[in-house]
Order: C-alpha cells, then structure tokens, then sequence
C-alpha cells in the first residue's frame, strides 16, 4: 500500500476509535482513550511487516496509523474485525497494571492480520 503518510492524520482518529471501543468492549465500560506513538511504534516494531527503516518513534507511530487507515479504506479490514481483534487481545490482559503491553500486542495483532491479507489476497 503506498501513500501512507496521506492518512496518518485520519489513522490517529481511527486508531484511537478502534482503541477506544475495544477497550470499552472488553471493561463493559464506555471508556474513550488515545493510543502513543510509543505503542505503535513497539507494535510495528514485534509484527511481521516490512519496516521502512530509519524511522524514529513518532515516524513509525505515524506509519501505522496509515497503514491501518489505508486497509480500512481500502476493505482490507472492516472496523468490526479490528475492534474485534484489539478486544480479544485486551481481554487476556488486566489493564490495570498491564495496559501499556496489552496494547502492544494488540495492535501487533492487527498489523499481522491486516499483512496477511495483503499477501494472501484475502
């Protein structure tokens, strides 16, 4: 997928969206949260994608909010199959004193998932 700089602005307000609602999912409390390049960044860094190199924190943060936008966008991933796979993750984890990792995973997860169907053609 190309031009993934032209929705990192869009990627922030869907992955915090997606974030939120799994969150909310998985507490059965409404909750609304942002996600930190920081996160992002170690999620991209633990999956199995290609990483552009020579990125730094908020470059890689800004990379994975265009990527997942761009497969939303582009049908490689509907919002129930992403909220759905971030709140699977979240529900292993107490988020009380391991958020932070939980997070990691889960968008590691997702970034997996959506690379998989790119290569497949799912």
């Amino acid at each position: 997928m190309n031009s993934r700089n032209n929705f990192k602005g869009f990627g922030d307000s869907l992955i915090n969206f997606l974030y939120s609602l799994a969150k909310s999912k998985a507490l059965q409390i409404w909750t609304g949260d942002k996600v930190s390049n920081f996160v992002l960044s170690q999620a991209l860094i633990r999956s199995d994608l290609d990483q552009p190199g020579g990125l730094d924190k908020h470059e890689k943060g800004d990379f994975v909010e265009g990527y997942i936008a761009q497969a939303w966008i582009k049908g490689v991933i509907t919002l129930d199959e992403a909220s759905v796979t971030l709140q699977s993750i979240l529900e292993r984890y107490d988020l009380e004193n391991d958020e932070q990792e939980a997070m990691v995973e889960a968008f590691k997860n997702l970034l997996n998932m959506i690379e998989t169907r790119l290569q497949t053609g799912e």
